[in-house]
């Protein structure tokens, strides 16, 4: 396994280090957006919009789930 990731994380080092197109900052691998968004969220939470937000908390009342403050 460890010479999987090794062989992984080669490839990943390799695409990156491809100069981008004019108009484009980064090549990225795959995943890799996915993985930045996730940390992203995990730090800064979801946004909800406000209308979704107030059909989920509609819902929960209907179901008699109290909702968190925020």
């Amino acid at each position: 396994m460890d010479a999987y990731k090794e062989e992984i994380e080669k490839h990943v080092a390799y695409v990156g280090s491809a100069r981008p197109l004019p108009g484009f900052d980064k090549i990225y691998a795959p995943g890799e957006i996915e993985e930045a968004n996730r940390h992203k969220n995990l730090i800064e939470g979801i946004y909800i919009p406000e209308p979704t937000w107030k059909t989920i908390a509609e819902t929960a009342a209907d179901l008699g789930i109290g909702m968190p403050k925020v």
